[in-house]
């Protein structure tokens, strides 16, 4: 039986009544390692929300060993928007997988795109004002302590995160225009 026809029976037996049937398969599951979400995909259809809560944690641990594998990298990148980049997307990935290492900076591209369509001459300033006046984007004041909030991409596509994060989300854009932020 090959793999990918093997996961279609693991999902099918990850909620079975019988608890040693369950531990089989996510012991079986997390044998797929950092591969498991994205072969998942193939199967939305039968992966009910229950299932997916019982996958979840070998999803997370998948997560967790992949970001110890890669934390180390941005240490090793010299230039400081770069580091700051491949740190936040590192936070990104962890909490929303890592099936699209090129979304937040593709949200740091848009933004930084979408600022000189509206204001070409535009300085530091006006870029703060098109960040968290016109794009709405807001230090977090509910739930503060959320994880979600120091993650970038969810600061972007939600409108609010931790204040450090929204400076490095202003860095960045800022040094996509050339700004020394």
């Amino acid at each position: 039986m090959s793999t990918k026809s093997k996961l279609h029976y693991l999902i099918q037996l990850v909620d079975d009544d019988t608890l040693e049937v369950r531990n089989e398969v996510l012991k079986e599951l997390s044998n797929y390692g950092i591969s498991l979400e994205e072969e998942m995909t193939a199967y939305s259809d039968i992966l009910t929300e229950q299932k997916l809560n019982l996958i979840q944690p070998v999803i997370d641990s998948n997560r967790r060993i992949l970001l110890k594998k890669k934390w180390k990298s941005w240490f090793k990148i010299h230039e400081e928007n770069e580091k700051i980049e491949k740190a936040l997307t590192l936070i990104s990935c962890f909490h929303y997988g890592f099936l699209d290492l090129y979304e937040f900076p593709n949200w740091i591209d848009e933004l930084s795109e979408e600022f000189l369509l509206k204001r070409r001459y535009g300085d530091e300033l006006d870029l703060a004002n098109f960040l968290f006046q016109e794009k709405g984007i807001k230090g977090a004041k509910e739930n503060y302590y959320n994880p979600f909030h120091s993650n970038p991409l969810y600061a972007i596509k939600q409108k609010r995160g931790l204040p450090i994060t929204l400076a490095l989300i202003y860095i960045l854009v800022g040094g996509r225009l050339g700004f020394e932020i």
